[in-house]
Protein backbone atom coordinates (compact mmCIF):
# COMPACT_ATOMS: atom_id res chain seq x y z
CA UNK A 1 0.00 0.00 0.00
CA UNK A 2 1.26 3.24 -0.62
CA UNK A 3 2.33 5.75 1.96
CA UNK A 4 -0.58 9.03 2.62
CA UNK A 5 0.75 11.66 4.06
CA UNK A 6 -1.66 12.72 7.23
CA UNK A 7 -3.29 15.92 7.50
CA UNK A 8 -4.74 16.54 10.68
CA UNK A 9 -7.27 19.47 10.68
CA UNK A 10 -10.34 19.95 13.17
CA UNK A 11 -14.05 21.17 11.15
CA UNK A 12 -15.03 23.07 13.91
CA UNK A 13 -11.93 25.91 13.64
CA UNK A 14 -14.40 27.47 11.22
CA UNK A 15 -16.50 28.46 14.68
CA UNK A 16 -13.42 30.97 15.01
CA UNK A 17 -14.30 33.76 13.11
CA UNK A 18 -14.34 37.40 13.08
CA UNK A 19 -14.90 40.52 11.23
CA UNK A 20 -15.17 39.45 7.07
CA UNK A 21 -12.59 41.69 6.37
CA UNK A 22 -10.27 40.15 9.34
CA UNK A 23 -7.71 38.22 7.23
CA UNK A 24 -7.25 35.20 9.35
CA UNK A 25 -10.42 33.74 8.74
CA UNK A 26 -11.67 30.27 8.06
CA UNK A 27 -11.83 30.78 4.39
CA UNK A 28 -7.95 29.98 4.92
CA UNK A 29 -7.81 26.35 5.61
CA UNK A 30 -11.15 26.07 2.77
CA UNK A 31 -8.61 26.85 0.45
CA UNK A 32 -6.46 24.61 1.63
CA UNK A 33 -8.56 22.06 1.23
CA UNK A 34 -9.85 22.88 -2.15
CA UNK A 35 -6.07 22.79 -3.11
CA UNK A 36 -5.87 19.20 -1.51
CA UNK A 37 -8.25 17.82 -3.87
CA UNK A 38 -5.75 17.92 -6.66
CA UNK A 39 -3.69 15.32 -4.61
CA UNK A 40 -6.06 13.64 -2.86
CA UNK A 41 -5.00 10.42 -3.77
CA UNK A 42 -1.84 11.39 -1.64
CA UNK A 43 -2.92 12.74 1.27
CA UNK A 44 -5.52 10.54 4.02
CA UNK A 45 -7.34 13.49 5.98
CA UNK A 46 -7.89 13.25 10.37
CA UNK A 47 -11.08 15.67 10.90
CA UNK A 48 -11.45 16.29 14.78
CA UNK A 49 -13.82 14.99 16.66
CA UNK A 50 -18.04 16.21 16.81
CA UNK A 51 -17.80 19.60 18.51
CA UNK A 52 -19.99 19.88 21.57
CA UNK A 53 -20.86 23.73 21.54
CA UNK A 54 -19.45 25.24 25.56
CA UNK A 55 -22.09 27.38 27.25
CA UNK A 56 -21.83 31.05 25.84
CA UNK A 57 -20.00 33.09 28.25
CA UNK A 58 -21.73 36.02 29.55
CA UNK A 59 -19.20 38.27 27.40
CA UNK A 60 -21.00 37.15 24.26
CA UNK A 61 -24.32 37.68 25.38
CA UNK A 62 -25.09 40.64 23.65
CA UNK A 63 -25.39 38.95 20.35
CA UNK A 64 -21.97 39.93 19.44
CA UNK A 65 -19.95 36.85 17.96
CA UNK A 66 -16.87 38.05 18.48
CA UNK A 67 -14.48 40.68 20.03
CA UNK A 68 -11.12 42.10 20.32
CA UNK A 69 -8.66 41.24 22.75
CA UNK A 70 -5.07 41.95 21.73
CA UNK A 71 -4.64 44.62 19.31
CA UNK A 72 -5.57 42.74 15.94
CA UNK A 73 -6.00 39.67 17.50
CA UNK A 74 -10.17 38.47 18.09
CA UNK A 75 -11.69 36.05 20.37
CA UNK A 76 -15.06 34.03 19.81
CA UNK A 77 -17.14 32.07 22.50
CA UNK A 78 -15.58 28.84 20.78
CA UNK A 79 -12.10 29.81 20.30
CA UNK A 80 -11.06 28.36 23.81
CA UNK A 81 -12.14 25.38 23.05
CA UNK A 82 -10.93 24.84 20.05
CA UNK A 83 -7.45 25.85 21.35
CA UNK A 84 -7.66 23.02 23.90
CA UNK A 85 -8.94 20.83 20.56
CA UNK A 86 -6.17 21.93 19.00
CA UNK A 87 -3.38 20.79 21.44
CA UNK A 88 -5.44 17.14 21.03
CA UNK A 89 -5.00 17.40 17.66
CA UNK A 90 -0.88 18.19 17.95
CA UNK A 91 -0.37 15.59 20.15
CA UNK A 92 -1.89 12.89 18.25
CA UNK A 93 0.12 14.03 15.13
CA UNK A 94 3.37 13.89 17.09
CA UNK A 95 2.61 10.71 18.67
CA UNK A 96 2.12 9.24 14.83
CA UNK A 97 5.49 9.27 14.24
CA UNK A 98 4.59 9.85 10.44
CA UNK A 99 7.78 10.90 8.42
CA UNK A 100 5.37 14.20 7.33
CA UNK A 101 2.25 15.49 8.15
CA UNK A 102 0.68 18.89 8.31
CA UNK A 103 -2.00 20.24 10.75
CA UNK A 104 -4.12 22.97 9.68
CA UNK A 105 -4.79 24.50 12.95
CA UNK A 106 -6.35 27.53 13.58
CA UNK A 107 -5.91 30.23 15.31
CA UNK A 108 -2.22 30.25 14.68
CA UNK A 109 0.18 30.56 16.99
CA UNK A 110 3.22 31.55 16.47
CA UNK A 111 2.99 35.10 17.95
CA UNK A 112 1.70 33.49 21.18
CA UNK A 113 4.19 34.48 24.37
CA UNK A 114 4.39 32.05 27.59
CA UNK A 115 2.04 34.70 28.96
CA UNK A 116 -0.12 36.60 26.52
CA UNK A 117 -1.92 36.35 22.70
CA UNK A 118 -1.06 38.77 20.19
CA UNK A 119 -0.49 38.70 16.00
CA UNK A 120 -3.89 36.90 15.72
CA UNK A 121 -2.60 34.22 18.01
CA UNK A 122 -3.87 32.55 21.45
CA UNK A 123 -1.70 29.24 22.06
CA UNK A 124 1.82 28.61 20.79
CA UNK A 125 1.08 25.29 18.74
CA UNK A 126 4.34 24.66 17.29
CA UNK A 127 6.16 25.05 20.81
CA UNK A 128 3.26 22.33 22.08
CA UNK A 129 4.29 20.24 19.60
CA UNK A 130 7.91 20.70 20.41
CA UNK A 131 6.91 19.83 23.74
CA UNK A 132 4.66 16.54 23.09
CA UNK A 133 7.97 15.41 21.25
CA UNK A 134 10.36 16.10 24.43
CA UNK A 135 7.77 14.22 26.20
CA UNK A 136 7.72 10.99 23.85
CA UNK A 137 11.68 10.84 23.86
CA UNK A 138 13.03 13.09 20.87
CA UNK A 139 16.35 14.07 22.08
CA UNK A 140 16.99 17.03 18.94
CA UNK A 141 13.82 19.29 17.43
CA UNK A 142 14.33 21.88 14.80
CA UNK A 143 11.90 24.66 14.66
CA UNK A 144 11.87 26.37 11.88
CA UNK A 145 9.38 29.75 11.46
CA UNK A 146 9.26 30.66 7.75
CA UNK A 147 6.31 32.86 8.38
CA UNK A 148 7.36 36.22 7.26
CA UNK A 149 6.46 37.47 10.66
CA UNK A 150 9.38 37.22 13.36
CA UNK A 151 8.13 34.06 15.65
CA UNK A 152 8.71 35.98 18.41
CA UNK A 153 6.50 33.93 20.47
CA UNK A 154 8.38 31.18 19.37
CA UNK A 155 11.29 32.51 20.74
CA UNK A 156 10.37 33.95 23.91
CA UNK A 157 8.94 29.97 24.78
CA UNK A 158 12.44 28.53 23.41
CA UNK A 159 14.27 31.31 25.33
CA UNK A 160 12.36 30.24 28.65
CA UNK A 161 12.63 26.75 28.67
CA UNK A 162 16.34 27.04 27.95
CA UNK A 163 16.56 23.03 26.98
CA UNK A 164 19.49 22.26 24.80
CA UNK A 165 17.10 19.38 22.76
CA UNK A 166 15.43 23.03 21.09
CA UNK A 167 16.82 24.84 18.30
CA UNK A 168 14.67 27.34 16.73
CA UNK A 169 15.52 29.28 13.51
CA UNK A 170 13.10 32.17 12.67
CA UNK A 171 13.20 33.29 8.56
CA UNK A 172 11.13 36.81 7.87
CA UNK A 173 10.74 40.43 7.11
CA UNK A 174 12.19 42.89 9.30
CA UNK A 175 11.95 46.68 8.61
CA UNK A 176 10.48 49.79 9.55
CA UNK A 177 6.50 48.96 10.00
CA UNK A 178 6.77 45.50 9.67
CA UNK A 179 4.91 43.20 12.49
CA UNK A 180 6.12 42.65 15.34
CA UNK A 181 8.88 44.77 15.04
CA UNK A 182 11.41 42.08 16.79
CA UNK A 183 13.87 39.45 15.62
CA UNK A 184 16.78 41.35 13.89
CA UNK A 185 19.71 40.05 15.69
CA UNK A 186 21.11 37.89 12.89
CA UNK A 187 22.16 35.32 15.91
CA UNK A 188 21.64 34.81 19.27
CA UNK A 189 22.07 32.70 22.40
CA UNK A 190 20.38 29.52 23.60
CA UNK A 191 19.24 27.76 20.49
CA UNK A 192 18.14 30.44 18.51
CA UNK A 193 19.09 32.29 15.00
CA UNK A 194 17.03 34.96 13.72
CA UNK A 195 17.62 35.47 9.93
CA UNK A 196 15.44 38.65 9.39
CA UNK A 197 15.14 39.89 5.33
CA UNK A 198 14.61 43.52 3.90
CA UNK A 199 10.77 43.60 2.80
CA UNK A 200 10.48 42.88 -1.05
CA UNK A 201 12.96 39.89 -0.42
CA UNK A 202 13.07 37.25 -3.76
CA UNK A 203 12.74 33.96 -3.79
CA UNK A 204 16.62 33.61 -4.52
CA UNK A 205 18.27 35.87 -1.82
CA UNK A 206 15.05 34.32 0.94
CA UNK A 207 16.93 30.43 -0.65
CA UNK A 208 20.39 31.51 -0.02
CA UNK A 209 19.26 32.80 4.14
CA UNK A 210 17.86 28.71 4.24
CA UNK A 211 20.57 27.10 2.85
CA UNK A 212 23.16 28.80 4.16
CA UNK A 213 22.61 29.68 7.45
CA UNK A 214 18.72 28.03 8.22
CA UNK A 215 19.77 24.53 7.69
CA UNK A 216 23.28 24.69 9.16
CA UNK A 217 22.49 25.70 12.41
CA UNK A 218 19.67 23.40 12.68
CA UNK A 219 21.82 20.51 11.94
CA UNK A 220 25.42 21.90 12.74
CA UNK A 221 25.84 19.25 15.42
CA UNK A 222 24.07 16.47 13.78
CA UNK A 223 20.66 15.92 11.86
CA UNK A 224 17.36 16.78 14.52
CA UNK A 225 15.22 13.86 15.41
CA UNK A 226 12.47 15.27 14.25
CA UNK A 227 11.65 18.83 12.27
CA UNK A 228 8.97 21.28 13.52
CA UNK A 229 8.21 23.65 10.83
CA UNK A 230 6.14 27.09 11.29
CA UNK A 231 4.31 26.77 8.22
CA UNK A 232 3.39 30.33 7.32
CA UNK A 233 2.71 31.36 3.73
CA UNK A 234 2.41 35.11 3.64
CA UNK A 235 5.74 35.60 2.14
CA UNK A 236 4.10 34.62 -0.91
CA UNK A 237 4.01 37.58 -3.72
CA UNK A 238 0.34 37.41 -3.74
CA UNK A 239 -0.59 37.81 -0.16
CA UNK A 240 -2.22 40.90 1.10
CA UNK A 241 1.08 41.34 3.36
CA UNK A 242 2.96 42.33 0.19
CA UNK A 243 6.09 41.41 2.42
CA UNK A 244 8.36 39.22 0.38
CA UNK A 245 8.01 37.57 -3.37
CA UNK A 246 8.38 34.18 -2.89
CA UNK A 247 6.63 31.61 -5.20
CA UNK A 248 5.21 28.17 -4.62
CA UNK A 249 8.40 26.67 -5.99
CA UNK A 250 10.30 28.38 -3.19
CA UNK A 251 8.05 26.31 -0.18
CA UNK A 252 8.72 23.13 -2.38
CA UNK A 253 12.68 23.74 -2.94
CA UNK A 254 12.67 23.90 1.10
CA UNK A 255 10.46 21.47 1.86
CA UNK A 256 12.86 18.87 -0.76
CA UNK A 257 15.67 19.80 1.39
CA UNK A 258 14.20 19.17 4.62
CA UNK A 259 13.07 16.05 3.36
CA UNK A 260 16.52 15.27 2.29
CA UNK A 261 17.65 15.34 6.12
CA UNK A 262 16.10 12.47 6.58
CA UNK A 263 14.00 13.05 10.07
CA UNK A 264 10.16 12.91 10.24
CA UNK A 265 8.86 16.09 9.46
CA UNK A 266 6.05 17.90 10.68
CA UNK A 267 3.93 21.33 9.29
CA UNK A 268 1.82 23.28 11.31
CA UNK A 269 0.34 26.35 9.94
CA UNK A 270 0.40 29.82 10.67
CA UNK A 271 -0.41 32.68 8.42
CA UNK A 272 -0.92 33.19 4.80
CA UNK A 273 -3.74 35.46 4.02
CA UNK A 274 -4.79 34.69 0.45
CA UNK A 275 -6.80 31.24 0.07
CA UNK A 276 -5.97 30.27 -3.27
CA UNK A 277 -2.15 30.96 -3.01
CA UNK A 278 -2.21 29.61 0.77
CA UNK A 279 -3.54 26.38 -1.00
CA UNK A 280 -1.33 26.15 -3.79
CA UNK A 281 1.48 26.17 -1.07
CA UNK A 282 0.78 23.75 1.01
CA UNK A 283 0.49 21.51 -2.02
CA UNK A 284 3.85 22.28 -3.33
CA UNK A 285 5.47 22.02 0.27
CA UNK A 286 3.63 18.17 0.34
CA UNK A 287 5.05 17.57 -3.06
CA UNK A 288 8.96 16.12 -2.26
CA UNK A 289 7.08 13.76 -0.40
CA UNK A 290 4.58 12.63 -3.13
CA UNK A 291 6.86 12.69 -6.21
Amino acid sequence: MSFKIPIWFDRAQALHAGDRTHPESPLRVAGILDALMTISDKVIMYPGKEFEFPKTPESYKQGRTWKLIDGDTYETQYTKVLVERGKEIIANAITSKSPVGFVLIRPPGHHASPVKPGGFCHFNNIWYAAQCAMEIGYKKIAILDWDVHHGDGTEKHVRAAKDPRVKFVSIHAYGPGIYPGTGNKSKTLEGVVNIPLDRGTEPKEYLEAFHERAIPFLCEEGNPDLILVSAGYDAHKDDPMELMNLEEDTYREMSKTLKSVACPVLFVLEGGYNPVALGKCVVATLEPWIN
